[in-house]
């Protein structure tokens, strides 16, 4: 056993030695002789060592650039991976957004789509509710054209009878106008009565019998008056006394129109801006510029056409458009509505009179005339006030202005 061991040592030592021999061989440079001037020996490999470790640095240098040059790659190669992970990061925050807001509308556009088909549906009902008024009208309508049919066939056999009651209403209607006649002419005559009564009473005196005598011819004598002393002359006198006939209407003035026995055609109308109020059965009536008494006749010859001898009153309850303008140097400047004649003291002591810088003998009067122009009126404060140049006091008109500089 023991010599079979030390021969298996033997053989593993020669095979171990063979093999590091040949290894070294292989792996080892390779000698050179060369004979130097002596004739030694040379070693190669000791001449080889500075080229060597020449190319060991730039081996070196090389793996350092290359190692270097792999790491920026690595770096780049990251920041790229980064700024690619953000942009897709943001892109993905986008999508979410649009995401989020394609959510929210789809949510709003369903909302609407409630609110259509909720409004549809009221819009159907509401449909079929007029369709159904519209038959009740059409069948309403059906039935009115019965019954104007029926009311046609009955005004045919009724006018007649209309035209008689129009006829017997004309005939009451002269009936009543003849006894308001005869009424107005009782009642001269009563006053006329009066009258001589009233001379009588004052012509009697107590110690004179011819004064009996005299009284008693004056009560027997003339049974029968002379008709020619009825009211009318009275009336003219009293159209002719009252100053409201002859004012010129203008706009903004209040006027009472009464028909007598039709409160239809009673009321109160302003005039407006153009100068026309509206008025029933005749319209639109042109006002501006006439007198009380003109716009009367005007109205009962139009009124006429519908009503037979209406008795028609007109009066003039505001006159708003008389207006005279006082401005310049006085105490309170301003727009007066007038409703009587004012001359221009008159207008300066409505204005609360000249303040102590007026000018008074440089006052005027501005006054349009119906043709468009301007005409100037002086006014002497001083002298007027003094008791001369009183022609200078005129009376103002609508729409004068009093300049006191």
């Amino acid at each position: 056993m023991r010599p079979f061991f030390s021969l298996w040592c033997a053989a593993l030592l020669v095979l171990g030695g063979y093999s590091w021999s040949f290894g070294e061989a292989v792996s080892a440079p390779k000698w050179d002789l060369l004979n130097d001037p002596n004739g030694d020996i040379v070693d190669y490999r000791e001449s080889l060592a500075p080229e060597q470790a020449r190319k060991r640095e730039e081996e070196k240098k090389a793996e350092d650039q290359a190692a270097r040059r792999k790491l920026e790659r690595r770096r780049e190669l990251e920041r790229r991976i980064e700024a690619q992970g953000d942009e897709e990061a943001s892109r993905l925050a986008r999508l979410r957004e649009l995401a989020a807001r394609e959510k929210d509308e789809a949510a709003r556009l369903g909302l609407e789509v409630t609110a259509l088909r909720t409004e549809l549906e009221r819009l159907q009902k509401e449909r079929r509710e007029l369709e159904e008024v519209l038959e009740r009208n059409r069948e309403a309508c059906r039935l009115a054209e019965g019954e104007a049919i029926r009311l046609s066939s009955r005004i045919l056999t009724v006018g007649p009878e209309v035209e008689q009651l129009e006829a017997e209403r004309r005939k009451k209607w002269l009936e009543f106008q003849e006894s308001e006649a005869e009424l107005i002419r009782l009642s001269g005559r009563i006053l006329d009565r009066q009258a001589d009564l009233a001379k009588l009473e004052r012509g009697l005196q107590p110690s004179g019998g011819n004064a009996e005598e005299g009284a008693l011819v004056s009560t027997t004598a003339d049974p029968d008056p002379d008709p020619r002393r009825d009211n009318p002359a009275p009336q003219a006198a009293v159209i002719g006394e009252n100053p409201a006939a002859d004012y010129v209407i203008g706009p903004g003035d209040v006027i009472d129109i009464a028909v007598w026995r039709d409160e239809a055609l009673t009321r109160s109308v302003i005039v407006s801006p153009d100068g026309r109020f509206s008025f029933p059965l005749i319209g639109e009536v042109a006002a501006q510029g006439k007198t009380v008494s003109e716009l009367k006749a005007e109205l009962e010859k139009s009124i006429g056409r519908f009503v037979p001898d209406p008795v028609l009153s007109l009066e003039l309850k505001q006159a708003n458009s008389m207006q005279i303008y006082v401005i310049g140097k006085v105490n309170n400047p301003g727009r007066f509505v007038i409703q009587s004649h004012v001359n221009v003291l008159q207008a300066l002591a409505m204005a609360g009179g000249l303040n102590p810088f007026a000018r008074e003998s440089r006052i005027r009067i501005l006054r349009q005339d119906t043709i468009g122009g301007t005409a100037s009126f002086p006014f002497d404060y001083d002298r007027v006030t003094r008791g001369k140049d009183l022609e200078q006091n005129i009376r103002l008109k609508r729409g004068d202005v009093v300049i006191v500089p």
